[in-house]
C-alpha cells in the first residue's frame, strides 16, 4: 500500500510485533498495538482504515467497540474497508466437519462468533457508518490455476498449525496425532474443494452536511 501511494502515510498495527523488516518504506511505520485497548490516536486522524482477519482475534462482544475505535480515528468522509473469512460450510467429509465443528465449538467457548462475518453490515450501520456496501466470493481449495486460493490455503494450513494447543485435546484422543490428522484435513480440502466464502465490505464515516441531511430529511 505505501509503495503503490507514496504521497500517502501508511501506518500498520498488531498486537504481535511481526512486521516487515526487509521492505520499509520512508512513507510507512508500524506501532504494536492492541485494538481492544483502544487506538492510540487522536480522533479523525486517518482519511482510510482496514481490518483483516480478525474473525478469530475478536469475542463477539468487542467487535461494536473496535468498530466504534475506528469510527472515531477516521475523519469525516474517512472510509472503513473490512475483510473476513467465513469457514463454516459443511458437508464434504466427516473429517472436514469434525475439524470445522470442533473449530467453531471452541471459538464459542471462548465468546466467538464463526458467522461473525455475515454480520459486519448490520454493525457497521448500527456505528452510525453510512454509506455500507459488502461483497461475498467463494473461495474453492483445490482449483487449478487460481493463485487466490492457492494463497488463502497456505494462509488457512498456517493458521491452523498454529491452532494446536486451542483444538489438538478438543478433536482427538490424543493431541500428539493432530499434525498427521491435519495433514489428511488439508488433502480432504482440495480433494473435495471445499468452499471458503470471504466478505468484503466498506462503509463512510459521515461529514457533516450529509449528517445534517439526513437530521433534516427525517
Amino acid at each position: 500500500m505505501a509503495i503503490e501511494h507514496p504521497n500517502a502515510h501508511v501506518t500498520g498495527i498488531d498486537m504481535a510485533d511481526m512486521f516487515p523488516t526487509a521492505i520499509r518504506p520512508e512513507n510507512v511505520s508500524f506501532q504494536l498495538t492492541n485494538i481492544i485497548d483502544g487506538l492510540p490516536y487522536d480522533d479523525n486522524t486517518f482519511d482510510f482504515v482496514h481490518m483483516r482477519q480478525l474473525v478469530v482475534g475478536l469475542r463477539a462482544t468487542e467487535w461494536p467497540s473496535v468498530l466504534a475505535e475506528i469510527f472515531r480515528v477516521l475523519k469525516p468522509g474517512g472510509l472503513v474497508q473490512l475483510v473476513e473469512s467465513d469457514f463454516t460450510e459443511m458437508g464434504q467429509s466427516q473429517l472436514i466437519d469434525a475439524v470445522l465443528t470442533t473449530l467453531h465449538r471452541a471459538m464459542q467457548d471462548r465468546g466467538q462468533d464463526p458467522w461473525i462475518a455475515s454480520k459486519l453490515q448490520n454493525l457497521l450501520s448500527d456505528t452510525t457508518f453510512n454509506d455500507v456496501q459488502q461483497e461475498t466470493r467463494s473461495i474453492e481449495f483445490g482449483k487449478d490455476g487460481d493463485p487466490i486460493a492457492g494463497e488463502l490455503l497456505w494462509s488457512w494450513k498456517s493458521a491452523m498449525r498454529s491452532l494446536k494447543p486451542f483444538l489438538a485435546h478438543r478433536l482427538l484422543k490424543n493431541p500428539d496425532e493432530y499434525s498427521p490428522v491435519l495433514e489428511r484435513y488439508f488433502h480432504e480440502c482440495t480433494h473435495y474443494h471445499w468452499h471458503m466464502k470471504i466478505w468484503a465490505l466498506s462503509a463512510r464515516k459521515p461529514t457533516a452536511t450529509s449528517l445534517a441531511a439526513a437530521s433534516s430529511s427525517s
